[in-house]
């Protein structure tokens, strides 16, 4: 793990959490340096999947870095026109199928209302705000905290006036967005940052278009004969899609009130020493693993019998460990169907 620490030249430090020695330094580009534009760096967040940071502060800009190359990647430039000229927090958005990669870039601007942004096509795809129903039609409660659950379900939102609401996401992603394309630059402008290689910069242009379903974002065809033609031919999916393909092969319920109901009882009887027969470096991973184990035994007893059921889980608790839900149901589906014989 590393430690972010952001300055006030806007240079981000990263520290290794355990020896707190100094890894590397990011620094803007000389062009954003030397312009008149100052990022104010105040906030930053990191993806699921480590390779992202995302930085913002007291400017109406969005920084996105690459952390495996240390490289500034993009910059979006947030639209004036709709009131928003600073950052006060963002977050990175977990998605079902996205493997920790986080596309969806949650932020909290200055005038308290929360926005949804997908730094991969640059659009700004909901708002989210409450109308105090105490004044006047034109007057907003402010947001002015926000925390998303882990696995990207829910945003609890703490409002000016202390109450604490909480959202569906799924429900606020199906709200309209804005699209955002490309500033038009002079030919001149454009070889310079080229030979530079600065970053392209992007800007707010107005227009409004309804949100496709996510099946039709993919562009997948979901015929499942094809689908087996598919792995025969290559062996395994497009990774981008790999998770999203086997859902929908597995026909996945995904019932959170049932799963939920298993994870609340707790540790089984079983597994109480799970950490000490099977100790992970990672944390998160060794809580991901010890909830599908439970979850397992408590839903069918005869799995707490197994002495070998952390290790048959552990593959898919791993790619999945964002998303439990659908973990511990591919485990279920595996053992059930596969290895029922055993």
């Amino acid at each position: 793990y590393l430690i972010f620490t952001c300055f006030r030249d806007d240079s981000i430090h990263t520290w290794d959490s355990l020896t707190f020695e100094h890894n590397y330094k990011l620094q803007l580009p000389p062009l954003i340096q030397e312009s008149s534009r100052n990022p104010k760096l105040r906030c930053l967040a990191v993806s699921a999947d480590g390779k992202l940071l995302a930085g913002a502060g007291r400017e109406p800009y969005l920084y996105i870095w690459n952390l495996e190359n240390q490289q500034l990647i993009k910059l979006l430039e947030l639209p004036a026109k709709h009131g928003i000229s600073a950052v006060k927090c963002i977050e990175f958005l977990a998605r079902n199928f996205d493997g920790g990669s986080s596309s969806f870039l949650v932020l909290l601007g200055q005038d308290g209302r929360l926005r949804v942004i997908n730094i991969i096509t640059s659009e700004i795809v909901t708002e989210l705000f409450f109308r105090d129903p105490t004044r006047n039609e034109n007057c907003y409660e402010n947001i002015l905290r926000f925390v998303l659950s882990p696995d990207g379900v829910y945003c609890l939102c703490i409002m000016e006036s202390g109450i604490v609401r909480v959202y569906d996401m799924e429900t606020v992603l199906e709200k309209k967005k804005v699209v955002i394309q490309k500033v038009s630059e002079s030919s001149e402008k454009r070889n310079k940052e080229r030979s530079r290689k600065e970053i392209d910069i992007w800007k707010v242009k107005e227009g409004i278009h309804s949100t496709e379903p996510d099946t039709q974002d993919t562009g997948i065809c979901l015929d499942t004969n094809k689908l087996i033609l598919i792995v025969k031919e290559f062996g395994e999916y497009p990774e981008k899609y790999r998770m999203f393909i086997w859902k929908h092969i597995l026909k996945l319920p995904e019932n959170r009130q049932a799963y939920s109901t298993l994870v609340a009882k707790g540790t089984h009887e079983a597994w109480k020493e799970l950490s000490v027969k099977c100790p992970l470096k990672s944390p998160k991973l060794q809580r991901a693993l010890e909830k599908c184990v439970n979850a397992l035994s408590h839903w069918t007893p005869l799995f707490a019998e197994i002495s070998y059921l952390p290790e048959f889980v552990f593959p898919f608790v791993k790619l999945y460990q964002n998303n439990p839900l659908l973990a511990f149901e591919i485990c279920a589906t595996l053992l059930l169907n596969w290895a029922y014989l055993w």
